[in-house]
């Protein structure tokens, strides 16, 4: 508990501030306070009938650290829901998470069977609680800013970063979250236009080289520095894709950060000249 004097005052004074960042602020740090937990989960309840998705995604984490019949009520209600599909998209990450550091063990079975339900042929299956809920302001953090995840020496936003991979800026009018998750997760899934390498070989020659265009009937491709050749395909006897050099972030980032990355992507949308 944290030894501040009028705590539990100054918190009640917070979730009546008309600015939502403060009433989080409040949500996050209520579990750790003096105020009764009988009163404190009313008020998460209260929260998670009436407040902003990112007030509720504090409640939900707050009780993820309470240890208590009605903590355990509440996640129980919300797994309820989140089994039948009646769960907003934007906090279904933090019943999953809330649920795993409670370590309620029939919640964590239920839990366990909910995830093991997902279908087995979809790799974007356990990160699909990702897609809607992130922070930009974090997610702009982790790109710019995160060692492991390294984002910006291969994209560009603007000017600024690097040439390895595609330039970023517009990619969320480009992209759906989806696709946006794909390329997070699963980055050789679909690579973009002049990033994807390709090795060919005809009756007469093998060709490698990056794809600049594709069609139905032929693929375009650069060779070496300036070489550019248009192959038909019905000249192709056995194709390779060379994997996405960028790796995957699912050993790299944890789903908040995804999530995030996610958000921050989604918000870059094509200028207007």
């Amino acid at each position: 508990t944290l030894a501040i004097p009028d705590l539990g005052r100054a918190l009640y004074i917070a979730f009546a501030d008309v600015d939502k960042e403060v009433r989080t602020v409040a949500l996050e740090i209520l579990p750790k306070s003096n105020i009764p937990e009988e009163k404190a989960i009313l008020l998460f309840e209260q929260v998670l009938k009436e407040g902003t998705e990112v007030e509720q995604q504090a409640a939900i984490t707050a009780l993820g650290t309470l240890q208590s019949t009605g903590a355990v009520s509440i996640l129980s209600t919300l797994m309820n829901q989140l089994q039948k599909g009646q769960i907003a998209p934007g906090i279904q990450l933090d019943i999953i998470e809330a649920i795993q550091e409670q370590k309620n063990p029939e919640l964590v079975s239920r839990l366990d069977a909910y995830q093991s339900a997902k279908p087995k042929e979809d790799a974007l299956a356990m990160y699909r609680e990702t897609i809607e809920g992130g922070n930009i302001e974090r997610g702009s953090n982790i790109f710019y800013s995160n060692e492991s995840a390294q984002c910006v020496r291969c994209h560009a936003i603007f000017e600024y970063g690097g040439n390895a991979g595609p330039n970023l800026m517009g990619v969320g009018s480009r992209l759906s979250r989806e696709l946006l998750l794909e390329s997070l997760v699963e980055p050789s899934a679909k690579l973009a236009s002049g990033y994807g390498v390709v090795i060919l070989e005809t009756d007469t020659e093998t060709i490698s080289g990056i794809v600049l265009e594709e069609t139905t009937s032929e693929i375009r491709l650069k060779i070496g520095k300036e070489d550019i050749r248009s192959i038909s395909k019905d000249q192709i006897k056995t194709r390779e894709d060379i994997p996405s050099s960028m790796p995957s972030v699912k050993e790299i980032l944890d789903k908040r950060q995804i999530r995030d990355v996610i958000a921050f992507l989604a918000n870059l949308e094509e200028q207007e000249s």
